[in-house]
């Protein structure tokens, strides 16, 4: 056998050798690790006898997942060997050090509340296993785990929603828990699932959680913005180009942020009837003297009453970039405006956008016509409530006094014999029409005025919303001037065919004279018991103020409910800042209107003590013989004179026309008074005036 090598031969050998010499060593030294280790194995074997059978206080099927799987019992638990007496009762552990392991986390936590409170020896203080767990620390990523994306609200509220715990220290109410639950971050985790959606650790951190007050936490108002900019970039980059942005980067604290207007847990989807319902408010918290004027004109009272389409602050402003209106970007600039308006009125003109959406009609600086009308509404209503309000007072005291001492005669409306005809079918049927339809504006448009009061709210909703009551609205207003013309056409044909004869019967009967102030002065001595009680005509002077209120308020409410109507083509010719000054005279007019009729015309048809409970003979048309002569004695007198009482004779109503006058009568009443209390109470008690 040849054993001579030449020397390239026996060099590569010679390598070879030496890499099997390598391998070998390398060998040798894993048997040795393997070796090491062995006696750990073997621990581990021996641990699990007792504790996974006897005693299961660990789980292997648990142990088997965790992150710790490969992990020797020994590492965690070192005191494990110097305590092997496991046969005494009352041997425990040592808490086991996750320092050793996990430096970089233990840093972060040390500067936590969280360790704070254990170093102060806080036995409630969280721990690495409080919200982590023990054998059952499972990755993040997986579902089951403590820290998981889909658990850690879980894990958190185990401490935030015990009242042993947070009775006992300075934490927020567990209520807070609710509310994220509810906000659109915890509905994303719990009902959407999804991963994106924030959980606890996204806003406070993971380990190193501080406490709001200190600069350096990431729920500090100066961090809230960088830290809510995390998933919301976007809206950070527009809201540092804004006022409330400004604010922030030069850390004043008056200036709003996420939180301010977000909530911290209760976060809603922006879009919401929850968020929605509660932009005015909060924005109102800050901008004190804006809110009101807001609140005052339709937009508000409309918004307020949950018509969500109505403008409202963000509309007009935006959510995140909102400028003074002196900034060339602002959305409500003199430029922009317009283009702002355009968003919910299509067809909006350029005088259109010189509507004024917070109009102050207090303050005669901003606008003077606007103050000059309010004042003047002011002025017109507050005499007319102030003289018919103590004429009433007097007037009811006076008879109050006359009814016990037995002055006055009381009639039955279907009292035997003949009845004087005292309206006509056309004109009782007129009458029911404007019942209908004032009931109907008064029901579907006070609510608007007095948005502030529960009682508008209610009615609100028991019409349909805004919208719903809106439409109908309309439909009375349309009526209302169906109604009024109507009126004004029989009375210039009647006049035509020469029907409206003599001085009682004529339109001049019903126009107020010189004899109606006589009046007033006799009907007031009679109230201060001075003198008799007076004798009326055909028509009284509360009855003529009574028709001409309705006469005079009707092309005035209807003109200014137009142009409310049809915004857009009443700004074709006329100038924006009319809409403010029409809504203005729609809503005092209406307030007119319907406390006069709800109050002092139904005191003097209904509620005086001759007539309580209900007058009828506007419904029924005709009024017994004797009734007529005792209350109407001027005209009973013409008509004798002029020989045309037999004309006015009629049949008495049957009693089945006596229900139903008196069904309807009672429900007008029973409506308008309700309406009645409730705007009393709304201008003594609420800010709808």
């Amino acid at each position: 056998m040849n054993v001579g090598i030449d020397s390239d031969r026996s060099g590569a050998g010679r390598m070879r050798i030496r890499s099997y010499r390598g391998l070998g060593m390398v060998i040798v030294v894993l048997g040795l690790l393997i070796c090491l280790e062995a006696p750990a194995g073997s621990a581990d074997k021996d641990c699990l006898e007792c504790h996974a059978e006897e005693e299961p206080i660990v789980d292997t099927s648990i142990l088997k997942r965790s992150v710790h799987k490969k992990e020797p019992c020994a590492k965690c638990h070192t005191d494990a060997d110097e305590k092997d007496d496991h046969d005494d009762e009352g041997v425990t552990l040592d808490r086991v050090d996750c320092v050793r392991c996990h430096k970089d986390p233990a840093k972060d936590y040390d500067r936590s509340v969280h360790a704070q409170a254990a170093r102060e020896g806080d036995e409630d203080a969280p721990r690495c296993s409080s919200c982590h767990g023990e054998h059952d620390i499972y990755p993040s990523k997986d579902p089951d785990s403590k820290t998981s994306h889909f658990r850690l609200a879980d894990t958190c509220s185990e401490c935030h929603t015990d009242e042993k715990i947070t009775q006992g220290h300075e934490l927020p109410e567990p209520e807070f828990v609710r509310k994220y639950r509810d906000s659109v971050h915890g509905r994303g985790v719990e009902i959407s699932g999804l991963v994106v959606s924030a959980v606890c650790s996204d806003c406070h951190g993971n380990h190193s959680i501080l406490g709001k007050e200190n600069p350096q936490s990431k729920v500090h108002r100066r961090q809230v913005p960088i830290t809510c900019a995390k998933c919301h970039e976007g809206i950070l980059r527009t809201f540092r180009e804004s006022s409330h942005g400004k604010l922030w980067l030069d850390e004043d604290d008056e200036g709003p942020v996420c939180i301010t207007c977000h909530t911290a847990h209760g976060v809603q989807e922006p879009t919401s009837r929850a968020f929605m319902a509660s932009v005015a408010k909060e924005c109102g918290e800050c901008h004190e003297d804006e809110a009101p004027t807001y609140k005052d004109t339709f937009h508000g009272q409309a918004f307020s009453l949950g018509y969500w389409v109505a403008a409202k602050c963000s509309d007009c402003h935006t959510p995140h970039h909102n400028l003074p209106a002196d900034d060339p970007l602002s959305s409500v600039a003199p430029e922009n405006r317009l283009k702002t308006c355009q968003k919910c009125h299509e067809k909006a003109s350029a005088k259109f956008a010189t509507y004024d959406p917070h109009p102050n009609p207090r303050d005669r600086s901003r606008s003077p016509l606007i103050s000059f009308v309010f004042w003047a509404m002011h002025a017109l209503w507050i005499g007319v409530f102030g003289f018919f309000g103590l004429h009433t007072l007097l007037w009811l005291q006076r008879s109050l006094v006359g009814y016990f001492r037995g002055e006055f005669q009381r009639f039955s409306p279907a009292a035997p014999g003949p009845h004087i005809r005292r309206f006509t079918t056309s004109q009782r049927a007129t009458h029911v029409t404007i019942v209908v339809s004032f009931l109907g504006l008064a029901a579907t448009g006070l609510p608007l005025k007095f948005h502030d009061a529960p009682w508008a709210q209610f009615i609100g909703l028991f019409l349909g919303g805004v919208e719903t009551a809106r439409y109908f609205h309309r439909v009375f207003g349309v009526i209302t001037f169906g109604y009024a013309i109507y009126h004004l056409s029989e009375g210039i044909w009647r006049k035509l065919r020469g029907r409206n004869t003599g001085e009682s019967l004529g339109f001049w009967a019903i126009v107020p004279k010189l004899a109606d102030v006589t009046a007033i002065y006799r009907n007031l001595r009679w109230m201060l018991y001075l003198g008799p009680l007076p004798k009326w005509g055909r028509w009284t002077y509360w009855e003529k103020f009574d028709y001409f209120a309705v006469f005079w308020g009707i092309p005035v409410i209807g003109l200014s409910g137009l142009s409310l109507w049809f915004p857009e083509l009443f700004t074709r010719i006329l100038p924006g800042y009319i809409l403010n000054i029409t809504f203005l005279i729609h809503s005092e007019e209406a307030f007119l209107a319907t406390g006069f009729i709800f109050i002092f015309h139904f005191f003097h048809n209904h509620l005086r003590p001759e007539n309580f409970p209900m007058d009828v003979v506007m419904f029924t048309g005709s009024m017994p013989v004797e009734r007529f002569k005792h209350e109407r004695h001027l005209e009973f007198e013409e008509a004798q004179e002029k020989g045309t009482l037999d004309s006015m004779l009629c049949p008495p109503p049957t009693p089945t026309q006596i229900r139903v006058a008196r069904l309807f009568g009672f429900a007008a009443l029973a409506v308008g008074t309700v309406l009645a209390v409730g705007m009393i109470t709304a201008v003594l008690f609420f800010s709808g005036r």
